[in-house]
């Protein structure tokens, strides 16, 4: 019975994500064993259960309402503010260029 339900159900395939997550259907996924893969296989069984699976044994899962908050690295900051000196050699030429006499 057990192989009429793996030969009789709707296989798809999803892309594991780096923090162990897939989407299916609008609901994310996140699986408990640690895997080195990138692909698994989805299975939706005669009788409504979900199976995900990478070559052949079953995985654990369970859903999840929203991604995992990624780990913010805190970078220290070495200059704080933009230093820009006052006289740079194109601002000269600009207010030069306004200030020019008119010939009469």
């Amino acid at each position: 019975m057990r192989e009429l339900d793996r030969i009789f159900c709707i296989r798809d395939e999803r892309t594991l994500r780096n923090d162990f997550t897939i989407a299916y259907y609008g609901k994310l996924y996140l699986i408990k064993d640690a895997i080195k893969t990138q692909k698994v296989t989805v299975e939706e069984r005669m009788d409504g259960s979900l199976h995900i699976t990478h070559r052949d044994p079953d995985l654990r899962y369970r859903e999840i309402k929203r991604r995992p908050a990624k780990e913010s690295l805190k970078i220290p900051v070495l200059i704080e503010s933009r230093y820009q000196p006052a006289d740079y050699p194109w601002k000269r030429l600009r207010r030069a260029a306004v200030q020019l006499p008119v010939a009469s």
